[in-house]
């Protein structure tokens, strides 16, 4: 397979380096990011890649292919409008063949009497409306429309957190679980923007109140419930470090989420940049940026408890706002 990274081209150029310091090198090479500097007698000089005429003209193949790659998407990508997707074809064809849009009879004549109609008062025990109701249909909707893989997936991943024989492996499965459900966690603060249901739900009772921290109670039930594997494991190996550290990803992720979508009012948001700390702070437990706490040394717990407090207060003030102008 050809080098799409140019990866191949670092390695053999350190490595004609290294063979012509060591004969008995046999050309092996991995990649590791680490705070701690190699060995003194491990260090040896290299001073760069030998950029030659068909080096250089092979990395340049690859960026130009790049947009023709990106070309030939522009030509299946339609920024997600439904008039042109293909399998609109037969909604189209069922109104042809009923003649179009069939016009609605008129039932109401100048001389007709319309009565005027009455809201039903919001009394205070409407107002104050069940929390744990009001959480189950906020994780109804959010698990609204996932397949049965979906599920199946997210119980493989718990019962491998729960029976992974070491900390590491359960580590490393936690990082799946919690990537799992990328796609429920995006649309949390944004969900209205998105159906055009501001209205609709900004005019209800306590709205500010009620609604957003139930929505956000019930991204922490995800959280805890996809991961819930890890944390019983920590609880009973007695690690409290590693239970804080856990428990602060639980509620930051949901934090992060909901901030992200009632601010920009989309998930895209929200997947971009999860994906791209994920891969950056966890996988390569990056000291600050590993907001799962995978290990001790690049655990923060403290410091994304205040962050989730902190975008709390930001999904608070963002949706305030937009009661404003609702």
């Amino acid at each position: 397979m050809d080098d799409v990274t140019g990866f191949s081209v670092l390695a053999r150029n350190m490595q004609a380096v290294l063979k012509g310091i060591d004969p008995t090198y046999k050309n092996g090479i991995s990649l590791t990011l680490s705070t701690n500097g190699p060995p003194a007698n491990e260090v040896f000089l290299w001073s760069g890649v030998d950029w030659t005429p068909q080096v250089i003209l092979h990395r340049l193949l690859w960026v130009g292919a790049a947009p023709g790659l990106a070309l030939l998407a522009a030509l299946f990508f339609h920024r997600f409008d439904p008039a042109r997707e293909i399998w609109n074809w037969a909604r189209k064809s069922k109104a042809a063949m009923h003649g179009g849009v069939e016009e609605l009879p008129a039932t109401l004549t100048p001389s007709s009497h319309v009565s005027p109609g009455h809201l039903t008062p919001i009394t205070r025990s409407d107002a104050n409306t069940r929390f744990g109701h009001l959480v189950g249909s906020e994780l109804r909707l959010m698990l609204k429309g996932q397949r049965w893989w979906w599920y199946l997936g997210a119980a493989g991943l718990l019962v491998a957190q729960l029976a992974s024989p070491t900390a590491d492996a359960r580590a490393g499965v936690l990082l799946a679980a919690w990537l799992w459900p990328i796609l429920i966690w995006s649309p949390m603060g944004s969900r209205e923007s998105r159906y055009a249901t501001q209205s609709l739900i900004f005019s209800s009772p306590r709205a500010l109140y009620s609604q957003l921290p139930a929505l956000w109670t019930a991204g922490v039930l995800v959280a805890l419930l996809t991961g819930g594997g890890s944390g019983i494991r920590l609880l009973l190996a007695g690690d409290w470090r590693g239970v804080l550290a856990w428990a602060a990803a639980a509620l930051f992720i949901p934090s992060l989420a909901v901030a992200l979508g009632v601010w920009s009012g989309s998930s895209k948001f929200f997947e971009a940049l999860y994906t791209v700390w994920w891969y950056m702070g966890p996988l390569h437990h990056t000291p600050g940026l590993d907001f799962m706490g995978i290990t001790p040394d690049s655990s923060r717990p403290v410091w994304y408890l205040l962050a989730a407090l902190a975008l709390l207060a930001a999904s608070y003030w963002g949706r305030r706002v937009r009661l404003a102008y609702a």
